[in-house]
């Protein structure tokens, strides 16, 4: 019989995942999609850094800087508007 318990990641799971530490990856890439999960405690303490991030930056480069970033990670390959354009924002 097929093993099709669910994996959700805690944060910090999450977190290592997002840095690319290939352990962390490889195994998350063993198991199929519909098998992954995330809580809403994790996305919730997630959004909470990416904002902290957000407020401590003090400079309007700073701010594009992560706000682009912030982008693509959200969006992956997608993009919510390009990186030449955030300085007008």
């Amino acid at each position: 019989m097929p093993d099709t318990r669910m994996r959700v990641l805690d944060t910090n799971a999450l977190s290592y995942i997002q840095r690319g530490q290939k352990p962390w990856v490889s195994r998350l890439q063993s198991f199929p999609l519909d098998q992954r999960a995330v809580t809403v405690i994790t996305m919730e303490e997630q959004l909470r850094g990416r904002l902290a991030q957000i407020a401590k930056a003090n400079q309007r480069s700073d701010l594009s800087a992560m706000t682009y970033a912030y982008a693509s990670k959200v969006g992956g390959s997608r993009r919510l508007f390009p990186h030449s354009a955030s300085p007008a924002f």
